[in-house]
């Protein structure tokens, strides 16, 4: 061991004892002066003799490219940190020159902050990634296209997480899709392949499932000779995580993400499990709007679309230009029927109405547009065709005894629909009158018809 010169012994010595790692060296030579025991131990030293600084703490060749020498002072301290690779360990730097030997040195005190810096970044994880959730959650309840929603957060946690692929899968049946996929650039596309697989292959994931737990695969290595491992390998998949998503607590997909840093999987799973959530929920509104706009365009008996559709509907069929025929339909007696035989024989009598429409004029715009009334909107069809249809629906609903009042119209021209409604509906009320004036049976003036097991 290097001389400690006279003048510094005390100081020395109270520096030997100190656990922060502690060396002077010549900032010429780069010739290493004095380390005390901390710093020995740490870089497993016994002696200094002929050693460099840059070779024995950064474990350089020549000089530090990054050497702070050019920095330092004797009136002030200069501040860094590094990350050592001798030890690992991140440290705060204090450097300055000292009087050492009658020259000046370079002074380096290294305080490790390594558990600091990780409580640091652990922090900044954490606020990152509650940002990142927050800026998914806020695309899936804002944006309206379910899918451009998806695909928006799958890139945003793709991205986030430096994945090769973030992807959700759905299951049908006994078959599962790839429906959305996001690629970081260089990465070719799966979800072309991956459409019809079958459920089976997730088998080795069959304990977590049924906890509704993360799959977390470290090494795909781990399920060779798996039906799995024959999917995942030509993807080049070494890693993945991928969270289950449910419905009514039955799992009917997956969203998950492929070759994240392998550091990364521990913090991806809370976030994952946090995310699947918000999707299944966005999944489960956006199923429950659609039953809604069904609900609000479509009848419920008869399945036909609604009187709020058929509005709808006019200025579009209006506006397209071609022929058109219309037909207007009204259940004679439905009232009474009603009310001699029941309700539920009412409806079973408009189903049967509606089934007999839909077998003749089934590429048509059906609707029921009240209680007991119906229009057919058929286009683009031939004056011929249309008739023929036409005779074919009466004769198939007198075939059957259904009272129903019936008026239709037909033009080369959609244009002036509404004129070609009205005399429809004005030709429905003439049948309708002809049909009470025949009508003779007192005691039964809706003619219920003989073959009752037909609509019921």
């Amino acid at each position: 061991m290097m001389d400690k010169p006279d003048d510094l012994t005390g100081l020395v010595d109270a520096i030997d004892d100190v656990s922060e790692l502690v060396y002077v060296a010549d900032p010429e030579t780069h010739d290493l002066l004095y380390m005390n025991r901390a710093g020995k131990t740490a870089l497993n030293i016994d002696s200094l003799e002929g050693l460099k600084c840059y070779k024995v703490i950064e474990l350089q060749d020549a000089p530090c490219p990054f050497c702070t020498n050019q920095y330092l002072r004797t009136d002030e301290t200069y501040s860094w940190e590094t990350t050592n690779p001798v030890t690992g360990r991140h440290y705060l730097l204090k450097d300055r020159l000292i009087k050492w030997d009658g020259k000046l040195a370079r002074l380096e005190i290294a305080f490790d902050v390594t558990d600091y810096e990780k409580e640091k970044k652990d922090l900044r994880y954490a606020l990152d990634t509650q940002q990142v959730v927050l800026d998914c959650i806020r695309i899936l309840y804002k944006e309206q296209d379910l899918d451009k929603a998806l695909n928006q957060v799958l890139q945003i946690i793709g991205q986030y997480l430096s994945a090769d692929r973030a992807y959700i899968f759905k299951i049908r049946g006994d078959k599962m899709d790839n429906t959305h996929e996001w690629c970081r650039e260089g990465v070719v596309p799966q979800i072309d392949s991956l459409q019809g697989l079958d459920v089976s292959i997730v088998i080795p994931w069959e304990n977590e499932l049924q906890n509704h737990q993360c799959i977390i695969m470290k090494d795909i290595e781990e399920i060779r000779g798996e039906k799995v491992y024959d999917v995942l390998s030509p993807q080049d998949i070494q890693n993945m995580v991928i969270a289950p998503l449910e419905e009514n607590g039955q799992i009917n997909g997956y969203f998950g993400v492929d070759n994240p840093p392998r550091e990364k999987i521990r913090n991806i799973v809370s976030l994952l499990e946090t995310l699947r959530y918000f999707i299944m929920i966005t999944f489960q509104r956006h199923m429950d709007e659609r039953r809604l706009q069904h609900l609000s365009l479509h009848d419920t008996l008869t399945g036909f679309y609604n009187r709020n559709k058929y509005i709808l509907d006019i200025p579009e069929i209006a506006n397209a230009g071609g022929s058109v025929g219309v037909v207007f339909l009204d259940f004679n007696g439905l009232k009474e029927i009603n009310d001699f035989y029941g309700h539920s024989y009412g409806d079973q009598a408009l189903k049967k109405c509606a089934e007999k429409m839909r077998a003749v004029f089934g590429n048509a715009n059906l609707y029921r547009t009240g209680g007991d009334e119906f229009v057919i909107i058929a286009s683009d069809q031939s004056e011929t065709a249309f008739l023929s249809l036409v005779d074919t629906l009466r004769a198939s609903l007198t075939e059957e005894q259904l009272p129903v009042a019936m008026g239709y119209q037909w033009q080369e021209t959609s244009s002036d629909l509404k004129t070609l409604i009205t005399l429809a509906d004005q030709h429905m009320y003439e049948d309708k009158r002809r049909f009470y004036k025949d009508s003779v049976s007192s005691e039964n003036p809706t003619r219920r018809p003989r073959n009752s097991s037909c609509i019921e």
